[in-house]
């Protein structure tokens, strides 16, 4: 697939994500980042609204599965288990072999799968090197640097993606 920096579509957070018409569009499996994506970092429990979130995307017909770069041996088993989901650590984002793995493991293609993310150099370049549709959301918190410093050099990339929600 094509190398490409910029997302499909971009929200300001998952809560945003329009999943009905994500399943009007033929997509049944929503990839989902971990960290700064749906939980903050170093936060070990799902919040109320994040496990409403999960059932109303189950509701809409979409199946949640966390795809992860993380390399800490239980966080991301761990959160997964409190949301009952599937779930792929280590997925080496924006390498193509994570992605397809989830999609094995969930036996679904890449046209009947997304990817939600905060991270446009791994969850949306990996999702686009895929075929998948690329969802980028604002991350939970700006708390380093780092965090402020990538996301400035990303915004470039944000605004070539169709804007949804408010933000």
């Amino acid at each position: 697939m094509a190398f490409s920096l910029i997302p499909r579509e971009w929200y300001g957070s998952i809560y945003e994500i329009d999943l009905k018409e994500l399943r009007e569009r033929g997509i049944t499996l929503l990839l989902l980042d971990l960290d700064n994506t749906i939980s903050p970092y170093r936060s070990h429990v799902p919040t109320e609204e994040l496990k409403a979130w999960i059932r109303q995307v189950r509701q809409e017909g979409l199946e949640p599965f966390i795809l992860s770069n993380s390399r800490k041996p239980t966080r991301v088993s761990e959160f997964a288990a409190l949301l009952d989901i599937p779930f792929l650590r280590r997925a080496g984002k924006p390498s193509r072999t994570g992605f397809r793995a989830a999609l094995e493991q969930m036996g679904r293609g890449e046209q009947e799968a997304a990817m939600v993310g905060d991270q446009i150099f791994t969850d949306i370049l990996g999702a686009n090197r895929s075929g998948i549709c690329s969802i980028l959301v604002k991350p939970m918190k700006m708390d380093t640097i780092f965090r402020v410093l990538r996301y400035g050099v990303e915004t470039p990339f944000r605004r070539g993606a169709k804007r949804r929600g408010s933000r």
